[in-house]
């Protein structure tokens, strides 16, 4: 029953948080990324469970997710509501030249950044 409640007002801070999103379009993401990156006031980057996962699968560094964050191409995520929610999809070379693609979300009202998964 504990779960329960804890599992409701999960899901009502979750909804809160979308509800309050602004729209981003792929030009304003890539000036929010750099104003993230740079560290200018309170910002931070988030990497979800499911990314460190897929980080230490693929043998992604840290290094080589600011190398594709800060020199790579962005284009919109491909799910219906991405736009909707600030998921983009930012692909480029790593620090190995390798490709790599993140999917992250963007919350300019936090200044946070959210790695949602590496391929």
């Amino acid at each position: 029953m504990i779960f329960c409640q804890y599992f409701q007002k999960a899901k009502l801070l979750i909804f809160d948080i979308f509800s309050k999103m602004t729209i981003i379009n792929i030009d304003n993401a890539r000036s929010l990324i750099r104003e993230i990156l740079t560290g200018k006031g309170h910002k931070c980057i988030f990497l979800t469970r499911h990314c460190r996962q897929r980080m230490v699968e693929r043998q992604v560094q840290m290094d080589d997710i600011f190398q594709v964050l800060f020199w790579g191409e962005i284009a919109p995520g491909v799910e219906p509501g991405d736009e909707e929610k600030g998921i983009f999809r930012i692909s480029g070379k790593d620090l190995s030249e390798e490709p790599l693609t993140i999917v992250f979300q963007i919350n300019p009202t936090d200044n946070m950044l959210t790695c949602l998964s590496v391929f």
